[in-house]
């Protein structure tokens, strides 16, 4: 058929993976085999976080994170006891995840289970690997759609991200109003431990020193001048990102996940879960009225359209 002025294969095949997404057209057979570990290795791989991070988190903050967010990792521990956590018996998930961790040469996976994070898999830390996977997880049957939060665990994990999912993003500079920790003050004191003469525009000096002090025994202990030029080009992002850090994280995770598992409709599946559903509607006009009032399920839809979300699965040859 002829295709309206002005467009062109790539939106057309856009068009057709946001209908997907909603519901509207079933997923092609490609969609629906199993997430190969070949296809895990190469959504995951860094060099394609260009096409797959938001603009924000700029190629500068993401090698920073790369080269020194192991520090967020260890200063600010996900407290086990608090979740009431324990060691998450042998059972296929376990394997499954330490086969995917395996592909992405991280090694073993510390493995918890706890009832306490709803149907989520919570990333631990890079520095030792480990994800929480909530007790209602494990009761889902939506095998795909629980693959989708297991790889945003595993790629927050290899890209030093899993602290920018805890806290609270807030535009302020004080701690949050849940009294977790803010993560714009988190990121601000980050970004001065490589420069500490640099000072974080809009933000109370005392509380971001403070903060640098407890990032500080975290952070290299030798900061090299390449390292120090890289925070000075990621700080000039640091206005963009205040009060947007977890929901700009959570958006590059999903996004990479969803190449990961290619099937927007179960990536949906999963996010709606976190939004206290257990199953999204297949109706098409509730899973657009979900769409439209959840920033974070609309930022996935939205990238689906994308001309950058196509490119990446061109990139891994896929249909």
């Amino acid at each position: 058929p002829t295709r309206p002025p002005g467009s062109s294969a790539h939106s057309v095949e856009g068009s057709r993976l946001g209908c997907r997404a909603l519901g509207l057209v079933p997923p092609p057979r490609s969609a629906r085999d199993d997430v190969g570990g070949r296809r895990i290795e190469q959504a995951l791989d860094p060099r394609l976080d260009d096409l797959l991070a938001p603009e924000e988190f700029s190629s500068a903050f993401r090698a920073l994170l790369a080269e020194a967010g192991v520090a967020l990792d260890l200063a600010l521990p996900l407290d086990l006891n608090a979740l009431e956590a324990q060691v998450l018996p042998k059972q296929a998930i376990a394997t499954q995840i330490n086969q995917m961790a395996s592909q992405l040469g991280i090694g073993p996976v510390a493995l918890y289970l706890s009832s306490k994070v709803g149907p989520s898999a919570v990333p631990l830390s890079s520095a030792k690997p480990g994800i929480v996977i909530g007790t209602e997880l494990l009761e889902k049957a939506n095998d795909k759609a629980r693959k989708f939060l297991v790889l945003k665990a595993l790629k927050a994990i290899t890209s030093h991200s899993a602290a920018l999912l805890r806290g609270e993003s807030t535009a302020g500079d004080g701690g949050g109003s849940d009294g977790g920790v803010n993560l714009d003050l988190v990121i601000a004191a980050w970004l001065q431990g490589f420069n500490p003469s640099w000072v974080a525009p809009g933000f109370d000096a005392e509380r971001v020193s403070a903060m640098r002090s407890r990032l500080e025994p975290f952070l290299p202990t030798e900061i090299s001048p390449n390292l120090g030029m890289m925070a000075l080009e990621a700080a000039s992002a640091l206005p963009s990102l205040r009060g947007r850090v977890q929901s700009l994280a959570n958006a590059w995770l999903h996004r990479t996940a969803l190449l990961g598992i290619g099937d927007p409709a179960n990536a949906l599946e999963a996010i709606s879960w976190g939004h206290g559903l257990d199953t999204l509607s297949a109706d098409a006009d509730a899973r657009g009225t979900f769409v439209a009032d959840h920033d974070d399920a609309r930022d996935l839809v939205i990238f689906t359209v994308s001309d950058n979300y196509l490119e990446a699965r061109k990139k891994l040859q896929l249909p």
